[in-house]
């Protein structure tokens, strides 16, 4: 839509250009410039834009509930080639952190709680370039229970 608006107009201050040269209009050189340089200032107001929204879109939540009297210690996520420390979620709190990841693919959790390890997949495919969200509740009694939303 930015692009063909952006052809439609140089077209219609090239037809005024020429339109303008034809009838003597006098001064028409410094109106026509004007308007070709906002046209070409949408081009970097449009990447910001676009990037701003991508960055946006492209943040995964992740929020850890530990509803169990013990602490969870060493939580990491891991993807492919990065690992993001989460660090210790306190008995009876919700953690939420935000998170770019940068591969496409499964999103493993680990932790430790009563120096027990507890591994498995926080999500199940992550696209590159958009973000989803993902809990995981660590019920009373122990059990972890996870649920991804895309």
């Amino acid at each position: 839509m930015g692009v063909a608006s952006f052809v439609i107009g140089i077209f219609s201050l090239t037809v005024y250009v020429i339109q303008s040269h034809n009838s003597g209009v006098i001064g028409y050189w410094k109106r026509s410039m004007v308007s070709l340089a906002v046209l070409v200032s949408n081009f970097p107001v449009a990447v910001a834009i676009f990037s701003a929204v991508f960055y946006v879109i492209s943040i995964s939540t992740v929020t850890i509930e530990n509803r169990t009297k013990i602490k969870i210690e060493s939580l990491v996520l891991s993807e492919r080639g990065h690992i993001y420390n989460v660090g210790v979620v306190l008995p009876n709190e919700t953690l939420e952190k935000n998170y770019r990841f940068q591969s496409e693919g499964a999103i493993h959790y680990s932790f430790m709680r009563d120096q027990n390890k507890y591994e498995g997949i926080m999500f199940g495919y992550v696209t590159g370039g958009f973000g989803s969200k993902s809990t995981m509740l660590i019920t009373k009694t122990g059990e972890v229970k996870i649920d991804q939303k895309i």
